[in-house]
C-alpha cells in the first residue's frame, strides 16, 4: 500500500502544478471604465502580461493594448456600449479570453445624497453635553489633586 501511494504522489502533484497554472479572468464594472482581474488557477495574480482589447464595432482590429499591474489589473474605458472581446496572454502558453458586457448607458450610479445637517436643537444639545462633559472632567481632576 506504502509502495501505491508512493507512485501515485507524483502524478497528483504534476495535477496540482496543472491546475495552479490556469488562468481566469474576473471582471467588473465600475462607470467609466471597465476593470479586468487576470488570475491563476490557484488565485496568484498574474503580473505585468499582455492584455489586448477588441472593440464590437471592429472585433478583429485591437482597440488597445496594454499590460496587467503587479496584482493582474487591467482597466479600460469603453467607447461604446456592447459586447467588448478581453483577451490576456502570459506569452508562456496560457492564455484565456472573455466578452464584457457593456451596458446601454454605462454611467456611475447617482451619486449619494450628503447626510443632512444636524438641527438647531441637536447642535445645542451638542453644546450642553461638550459643557457638561468638560465640567465634569475638569473637577473630577480638581476632587483627584484634593
Amino acid at each position: 500500500m506504502a509502495r501505491f501511494i508512493i507512485r501515485l504522489l507524483p502524478v497528483l502533484l504534476c495535477i496540482l502544478a496543472v491546475q495552479a497554472h490556469d488562468l481566469s479572468l474576473q471582471s467588473e464594472l465600475a462607470p467609466p471604465a471597465a476593470i479586468v482581474r487576470a488570475l491563476y488557477g490557484g488565485g496568484e495574480p498574474v503580473p505585468f502580461v499582455k492584455v489586448t482589447i477588441y472593440s464590437p464595432a471592429s472585433p478583429g482590429k485591437p482597440h488597445q493594448t496594454g499590460f496587467t499591474d503587479s496584482l493582474g489589473y487591467f482597466a479600460f474605458r469603453p467607447a461604446s456600449p456592447g459586447a467588448w472581446r478581453v483577451e490576456v496572454d502570459d506569452e508562456m502558453g496560457h492564455r484565456v479570453e472573455t466578452a464584457i458586457q457593456i451596458p446601454d448607458p454605462f454611467t456611475p450610479a447617482s451619486p449619494a445624497a450628503p447626510p443632512p445637517e444636524p438641527s438647531r436643537f441637536e447642535r445645542a444639545l451638542l453644546g450642553v453635553g461638550l459643557i457638561v462633559g468638560v465640567s465634569g472632567f475638569l473637577y473630577g481632576l480638581r476632587a483627584r489633586r484634593a
